[in-house]
């Protein structure tokens, strides 16, 4: 809930603002607790790691949070949208991606649990990604940043 206070403290102290909210962000940043970087660093050093099947994630590539600002951030003034690419990913789909990118296996047991939310995206995200296809995103993620 400290995000949606945060937001509504912009919302009512600023005169202009675009806030956006971003799916798990895929980028060259050293955080190693970011998704991405969490996988690539359990795979590249044979960790075992746990899947849990019911998760599912939004992935986003760092440079479309500029790229969409570009685009659309002047039409956007005083707006809240969801911004990520509009595809659950399931954790074993991701893990495979860079599996591939490594030419290295996985080693992960799999357990019964996870979830996620669904997000609401207006027309503005998804007229960003159209004619993009969910596998070629994460292949292209894989690519870019394992």
């Amino acid at each position: 809930m400290h995000k949606l206070k945060l937001e509504e403290y912009i919302r009512n102290n600023t005169t202009s603002h675009l806030i956006l909210r971003i799916g798990n962000i895929v980028g060259k940043g050293g955080n190693p607790n970011t998704l991405f970087n969490f996988l690539k660093t359990q795979i590249s050093q044979g960790m075992t790691f746990t899947i849990h099947q019911r998760a599912r994630r939004l992935l986003l590539d760092v440079d479309d949070v500029s790229k969409f600002l570009q685009t659309y951030g002047d039409d956007l003034n005083n707006q809240t949208v969801n911004f990520a690419y509009p595809y659950y990913y399931d954790l074993k789909e991701i893990v495979q991606a860079i599996e591939i990118r490594m030419m290295k296996k996985a080693n992960y047991t799999e357990t019964d649990d996870g979830d996620f939310y669904k997000i609401d995206f207006d027309g503005t995200a998804d007229g960003f990604f159209t004619g993009i296809d969910a596998d070629e995103y994460l292949k292209n993620l894989a690519e870019k940043y394992i």
